[in-house]
C-alpha cells in the first residue's frame, strides 16, 4: 500500500552526497583535509576496521555503480544525477 524508503539506503545515499560535496571542496577546507588524511597508527591484529572512505567506496560501487568515487564526484551534475537515480530505485 505505502512504499517506505529503506532507511539504510537513505543514510548511505546521504553519505554519498556529503562525500561528493567534500571531494569538491578546496584542499584547505577542514573536512577535505580530514578526508584526505591517512592516519598511520599501530593497528590491532586481525581484520582491519573499515574507515569512512572505505564505506563510501563500497556504497558508491553498490548503489551508484562507481568504482573511483573521488573522480566521479568532481562532476557535480553527474554525481547528483547518479544519486537521484539510486533514490528512485
Amino acid at each position: 500500500l505505502f512504499q517506505e524508503a529503506d532507511i539504510v539506503k537513505v543514510i548511505r545515499l546521504g553519505r554519498l552526497s556529503w562525500a561528493g560535496h567534500v571531494a569538491r571542496m578546496s584542499e584547505m577546507e577542514t573536512p577535505r583535509r580530514l578526508l584526505q588524511e591517512d592516519v598511520h597508527r599501530v593497528r590491532r591484529v586481525g581484520r582491519p576496521k573499515l574507515r569512512w572512505n572505505d564505506g563510501v567506496g563500497i556504497d558508491a560501487r553498490n548503489l551508484i555503480g562507481v568504482r573511483n568515487w573521488k573522480v566521479t564526484a568532481m562532476d557535480r551534475e553527474d554525481w547528483r544525477k547518479r544519486i537521484e537515480e539510486a533514490k528512485a530505485q
